[in-house]
C-alpha cells in the first residue's frame, strides 16, 4: 500500500506563539503558588508539633509572599522585554500600528464608495433618454 505524502505542517501563527508563551508564565506562576501553598501547610504542621513559632511561621509566609510577587513581576518585565525584541527582530506590525492602517482602509474604502457613487450619478445625468 502506497503511503499518502505527508502534508507540510502550518507554520505557527505570531497569535499561536503569544498564547503558547503566556501559558508556559502561567504554568510558571501556578507552579509558584502551589510550592508557597505547600510550604505554608508544612509551617503549620511545625507550629502544630511545637517546633516553630506561629510568629516566626507567619514571617516566613509574609516574606515568601513577598518574595513570590517579586520574583513575579521580575520575570514578567524580562519576558515583556525578550518579547518587544523578538517582535522587533522578526519585523512584526505592532497592534496600535495594524489599528493605524485598518482605519485608513476604512477611510480610503469610504471615499472609494463616495466616488463610485458620484460616478454613478454623473453618468446617470450624461446617457440620453431612449427613445
Amino acid at each position: 500500500m502506497a503511503k499518502k505524502p505527508q502534508e507540510p505542517t502550518p507554520e505557527p501563527t505570531s497569535g499561536e506563539f503569544f498564547s503558547f508563551l503566556r501559558k508556559i508564565f502561567l504554568v510558571g506562576v501556578g507552579s509558584m503558588a502551589l510550592a508557597q501553598d505547600e510550604a505554608i501547610n508544612f509551617l503549620d504542621k511545625l507550629v502544630e508539633r511545637g517546633e516553630i513559632a506561629e510568629t516566626d511561621a507567619r514571617k516566613l509566609v509574609d516574606e515568601m509572599k513577598e518574595r513570590r510577587h517579586t520574583y513575579s513581576s521580575q520575570v514578567e518585565e524580562k519576558i515583556e522585554q525578550r518579547l518587544e525584541k523578538l517582535v522587533a527582530r522578526l519585523n512584526l506590525p505592532r497592534r496600535d500600528e495594524v489599528q493605524e492602517l485598518a482605519d485608513r482602509i476604512n477611510r480610503l474604502t469610504e471615499k472609494v464608495a463616495e466616488m463610485q457613487k458620484d460616478r454613478t450619478a454623473g453618468e446617470a445625468l450624461q446617457k440620453p433618454p431612449e427613445i
